[in-house]
């Protein structure tokens, strides 16, 4: 979260708040600190603090959010004289090679990109021994406080307009040859105008780079496509289809759409059963047949792209139920404008 801190909510599937850390959450049953890279609970970092000017140049002012990967702080540009957000990485990770080294690749991997969609990536470098981001400072909420503030629901017309920014940052990304890997909605960031921008590159890959060390898992497991849980090594785009398919699922009907453990991508594809079609209680029939169509294990038979996915959902959601959906309805309402009219 690059944002002010808003409603603590769950960081494995940013749809519940949770009370306390270290709560499970009621959705997903996952610890609300989640684990880091070696597998363990990342250590509190005691060595940062407000005040503290970090490469001579940035002045940490509060604490905005952190996770096993690294802590994120407000802080102030003291040369430029503007808000910045920090992205520094934990202590225990910053304790394994490996890690940093894929953390400062994949940080001046993220520098590169230039997106009104993408997060701005001021400045990389190393601070009391920790590679560290310099990122635009963006105030809003995250796409999970936002949607949780969409009462009594959120519904498709109101969720659109924040979906077609996040699938263009999506198709950016992909043209390059990149993946995110974490698509989620506590990695999406809402300003107060309604600007989306995507968030937290920790774990972006390039398609034809570096792969990824054997038995990491990078992610969040309850998005992941199971190519991503199971490692391969030609991860596309598709894998971020099937993260966007998962989130759209999880805003407007509420719930993931594979709760059960026989659900989950990961053990699904282990033992080779079928994921079930979840009994969707808001969704059109339409409407969750594209998704489970994008959540296919087999990615072949997924939507091609963010934006094919997007189509499709259009599409869905313009037949609804009964092949009235909203836009019907609006076409609907304007040719009997017109007729009134007609007749006076």
């Amino acid at each position: 979260m690059l944002g002010p801190v808003d409603a603590p909510v769950c960081s494995t599937c940013g749809l519940r708040p949770v009370a306390r850390p270290g709560e499970r959450c009621a959705e997903c049953q996952a610890p609300t600190r989640p684990l880091n890279a070696l597998g363990a609970t990342a250590a509190p970092d005691e060595a940062l603090a407000a005040g503290q000017v970090l490469l001579g140049q940035y002045r940490l002012e509060r604490k905005l959010g952190e996770g096993g990967m690294a802590e994120v702080w407000l802080g102030h540009d003291q040369q430029l004289d503007r808000p910045v957000a920090l992205k520094v990485m934990a202590t225990a990770l910053a304790r394994d090679r490996a890690a940093v080294a894929r953390f400062e690749r994949e940080a001046r991997m993220t520098a590169g990109l230039e997106h009104p969609h993408v997060v701005a990536v001021h400045q990389v470098g190393q601070s009391l021994g920790r590679p560290l981001l310099v990122m635009k400072y963006l105030p809003g909420v995250t796409l999970s406080t936002w949607a949780a503030a969409q009462r009594p629901r959120l519904e498709w017309s109101a969720l659109r307009p924040k979906l077609a920014q996040l699938v263009e940052a999506l198709e950016f990304l992909h043209a390059r040859k990149l993946v995110h890997r974490d698509v989620k909605p506590s990695n999406v960031m809402v300003a107060p105008d309604g600007h989306v921008t995507l968030l937290d590159f920790g774990i972006l890959k390039a398609v034809e780079g570096e792969q990824t060390s054997q038995g990491a898992l990078l992610g969040t497991p309850l998005y992941m496509a199971p190519e991503q849980v199971l490692g391969v090594a030609d991860l596309d785009a598709r894998a971020d289809v099937y993260a966007l398919a998962v989130t759209v699922y999880a805003l407007l009907e509420g719930a993931l759409p594979f709760k059960e453990s026989a659900g989950h991508p990961l053990l699904a594809e282990k033992v080779g059963s079928q994921a079930p079609t979840p009994g969707a209680k808001r969704l059109p029939p339409a409407a969750v047949k594209v998704l489970m169509r994008a959540l296919e294990r087999d990615r072949t038979r997924r939507p091609a792209s963010a934006r094919a996915l997007l189509s499709e959902l259009d599409r869905a959601f313009d037949a609804g139920e009964t092949g009235r959906g909203p836009r019907a309805g609006l076409v609907a309402g304007v040719a009997l404008g017109v007729l009134v009219a007609g007749v006076g």
